[in-house]
């Protein structure tokens, strides 16, 4: 059974978009004991550089509950997972993130964990995600996908200087809240950056645009009152797909990924922009009381 002919994982959502450019960010390496080298004593001597984009590859597998057996059908509940296995560290060699854009000044960022030093580190994700069939191109044939929830964490990866993974530390997370395909050349996964409880070195990643109480970490961000919300942005592509019929009532569909994490954080003018618009409402509110 040809299950996927061209994948265009789908459908439009977020009702409202901050910006359309992606935010800086930087990464400030304090108390992870890695990528300490090269410090900048003029500016931050643990924090790359801004940063707009993060590059990334992974694996996926997605099963599709068949309603009629034998048969993928418009509707049919999806469940794509992947990433990094915490049972299996050398899956960071297939599930990392490949490099900061711009990728200068790093702080001993890298994606090879034969790295002779412990100064070096990298990121890598695992993710849980549920939509649906969105189209078909043909009976049985998968055209597109959506996304309505899921999970994606983000991991800190440390070497041990001898080539192997000395430890994978969940730093954020990102809430799936749905997913694009208006551009067919460019599925997008949406999301919010959020935090359970359980993460370590929370302040890792910090706006260049925004600040609570004078915070700028992405957890400060999540944490203030009310929350400043950071949007995440997957750009995707899917390579190498295969799907096979498990059973008559189950299809999977695996493959490789490769694309690019921004984040979209409102800048200071939008929020005061926002926070005027609340207090009209609200004086116009009490003056009809």
């Amino acid at each position: 059974m040809n299950l996927l002919n061209k994948t265009l994982l789908a459908s439009s959502m977020l009702a409202v978009s901050l910006s359309a450019s992606a935010s800086a960010f930087y990464v400030d390496l304090f108390g992870t004991g890695v990528g300490l080298g090269a410090a900048d004593v003029s500016n931050c001597p643990t924090c790359t550089n801004d940063k707009t984009e993060i590059d990334y590859s992974y694996q996926s597998r997605t099963d599709i509950t068949l309603s009629v057996a034998n048969t993928v059908s418009l509707g049919d509940v999806i469940n794509t997972t992947g990433g990094l296995n915490l049972g299996d560290l050398n899956s960071y060699n297939f599930n990392r993130f490949s490099g900061f854009i711009p990728g200068d000044f790093s702080r001993g960022f890298t994606n090879d964990r034969t790295s002779a030093t412990t100064n070096n580190w990298g990121l890598s994700l695992r993710f849980n995600l549920t939509g649906n069939i969105a189209g078909l191109a043909a009976p049985g044939v998968v055209s597109e996908v959506s996304y309505s929830s899921g999970l994606v964490e983000i991991f800190l990866i440390k070497f041990d200087g001898l080539g192997g993974i000395a430890s994978a530390d969940n730093i954020f997370d990102i809430t799936v809240t749905g997913s694009d395909a208006s551009n067919p050349s460019n599925f997008l996964v949406l999301g919010d950056v959020s935090f359970s409880g359980g993460e370590s070195y929370t302040d890792m990643f910090r706006s260049d645009t925004a600040a609570c109480l004078g915070n700028n970490s992405f957890f400060a961000l999540a944490a203030c009152t009310p929350p400043v919300k950071v949007a995440a942005q997957f750009d995707q592509n899917l390579n190498n797909a295969n799907a096979t019929l498990i059973n008559p009532n189950l299809a999977r569909i695996g493959g490789d990924h490769n694309g690019s994490l921004s984040f979209n954080v409102p800048e200071p003018s939008t929020l005061m922009l926002l926070g005027s618009a609340l207090l009209g409402l609200s004086a116009t509110r009490r003056k009809n009381a």
